[in-house]
């Protein structure tokens, strides 16, 4: 009986050990860092039309969607009578997607 007690406390443990932090670490560590996104939403707006010189970041956040996760970027424009904001997700597989006002959407 007591081999038995002490072989399901190892088991027991071991499970607790392995697979309980898996439970709770649901959020994935970034791939493309704050860092590289950067330039990589500014090539995107340029591929896009927009003048980078024109914008500047007003937010950014990680996000997760259906289609995995991602930098948000919002872009403000220079000119505070253009209401205009610019969105650019940058993907951790490197690929963009670019929505302005009009609600287009690239996918690069």
């Amino acid at each position: 009986m007591k081999t038995k007690n002490l072989f399901l406390i190892f088991v027991m443990s071991l499970w607790g050990l392995l697979c309980a932090p898996r439970l709770y670490a649901t959020d994935e560590i970034p791939r493309i860092n704050l860092q590289s996104a950067i330039p990589t939403a500014e090539v995107a707006m340029t591929k896009d039309g927009f003048d980078k010189n024109q914008y500047y970041i007003s937010a950014v956040a990680y996000s997760r969607a259906s289609s995995g996760y991602f930098w948000d970027f919002t872009f403000k424009p220079m000119d505070p009578s253009d209401r205009n904001l610019i969105r650019v997700r940058v993907y951790m597989n490197a690929e963009t997607e670019v929505l302005d006002p009009s609600e287009r959407r690239r996918r690069r």
